[in-house]
């Protein structure tokens, strides 16, 4: 079984001042908060991981933060909230978007509308989603806004 990653690439436009990603090169942490959800498969665990462990990113993105959720697939009956936090403050001025890897280990943006909250010192983000990954990974990365 394949582990997924949860790209948190969260279509979400935020107070930023420059189109960088966050977090430099320390891995941020990661930590999942089931919200009273039941998930369909037991001990979900999400873990933190480096930029230089990814596949390559989406083109003009920048990257902020990375998680491997395990087992991958996993649904739950409720939204969970992953939250990264940053080991440096997001700049401001981009839009974050939650993405996740296929199966050739592309990047793809997570379908739906999955906001992006960001704290007010830029240094912990937060997304709810209702799934792991069918493959490995879920990532939010910035983009400049068109």
């Amino acid at each position: 079984m394949r582990k997924f990653l949860v790209v948190l690439g969260i279509l979400a436009i935020v107070v930023m001042a420059g189109c960088g990603g966050g977090g430099g090169t320390a891995t941020p942490t990661v930590a999942i908060t089931l919200n009273g959800a039941t998930p369909s498969q037991p001990n979900p665990t999400v873990e933190p991981i480096a930029a230089l462990s990814l596949p390559a990113k989406p083109a003009g993105s920048a990257f902020v933060a990375a998680a491997d959720c395990i087992p991958a697939g996993t649904t739950f009956s409720a939204p969970v909230t992953l939250t990264f936090h940053l080991v440096t403050p997001l700049p401001a001025g981009a839009t974050l978007l939650l993405f996740e890897t296929d199966a050739g280990d592309n990047w793809t943006q997570v379908p739906g509308i999955h906001p992006i909250t960001v704290s007010a010192d830029r240094l912990t983000l937060s997304v709810n989603v209702s799934k792991f990954s069918d493959f490995r990974y879920y990532a939010i990365f910035s983009v400049p806004v068109p």
